[in-house]
């Protein structure tokens, strides 16, 4: 079974990324996948919590935030050296990242 780790930042999307986490989290669950989330605590964690999931052996990150949580979730992954595929749930005020690769003006689950 495929387990997607999903990072999710709360303040995202001012509060928008919070009230979608059980969404995030049912939508994955109707493709077949395991899921668990976890919720960052302030700048810096997301890049923390990505490397000690890929140290952990997760092989499907998933960002759900703006910008700043996919910059931090990607840094986290290439610090790491790891072999994990990236997602993006994009949820912030601005997500040109989102836009940039073509994820962004449809539903991302």
């Amino acid at each position: 079974m495929l387990h997607a780790h999903v990072i999710l930042n709360p303040a995202a999307g001012r509060g928008a990324a919070r009230r979608v986490e059980s969404v995030v989290a049912r939508a994955f669950r109707a493709q077949g996948w395991a899921v668990d989330v976890v919720r960052t605590e302030g700048p810096g964690h997301a890049q923390q919590l990505a490397a000690q999931a890929v140290q952990q052996g997760a092989r499907h990150v998933v960002a759900v935030g703006g910008d700043g949580t996919v910059h931090e979730v990607a840094n986290g992954l290439l610090c790491s050296d790891a072999d994990a595929a990236l997602g993006v749930v994009p949820i912030g005020s601005g997500n040109d990242f989102a836009k940039l690769v073509g994820v962004y003006g449809h539903d991302p689950l």
